[in-house]
């Protein structure tokens, strides 16, 4: 798709009746526009609790798309955490209600967002007792954002496999 050299005004009618101008977009370029960077702001978060070599594939894997995505959940069952940044839980704080209370004591919104291996996870923003319910335990890898690049929890595929990932913000 090459862009063209216009200048567009959006307008929108809002709840009220009146008009509103919402943006000027101007474009003045010959050269193909393409989205380099699918990810989001989570996905983008989640790579700092990673180790290479995981690191690099896991971000090359999202930065293609949802061709890939396939591809970047499997890698969550082997994926190799930053020792640097996580934190294993071990006996009854491995459950969803303490590893909860865990993150919210760490500043954790009561929202999450899911990359997981299970497709009808991923990608969902939920709740984080929800989210943590739906993953622990279960036997499917997934990695839980909740504050992106800063807090997260991770739950391996096998027993004794989780993890509250947090750096200093």
């Amino acid at each position: 798709m090459f862009a063209s050299g216009r200048t567009q005004t959006l307008e929108r009618n809002v709840a009220n009746g009146w008009k509103a101008d919402i943006a000027e977009v101007s474009i003045d370029c010959s050269y193909p526009v393409r989205q380099h960077n699918l990810m989001n702001d989570h996905e983008r978060g989640l790579l700092a609790f990673v180790a290479e070599p995981n690191r690099s594939r896991m971000e090359r894997l999202l930065q293609l798309g949802p061709k890939r995505r396939g591809d970047a959940r499997s890698l969550l069952r082997s994926i190799e955490l930053n020792p640097r940044f996580s934190e294993h839980l071990k006996g009854s704080e491995a459950f969803p209600l303490p590893a909860e209370v865990n993150l919210r004591r760490r500043g954790a919104p009561s929202t999450c967002y899911v990359f997981a291996s299970d497709s009808g996870l991923d990608g969902r923003e939920m709740l984080l007792g929800e989210a943590l319910e739906a993953v622990v335990g279960m036997g499917e890898a997934a990695l839980i954002s909740c504050i992106p690049g800063h807090l997260a929890f991770y739950e391996g595929d096998y027993m004794k496999m989780s993890y509250v990932l947090s750096k200093p913000r």
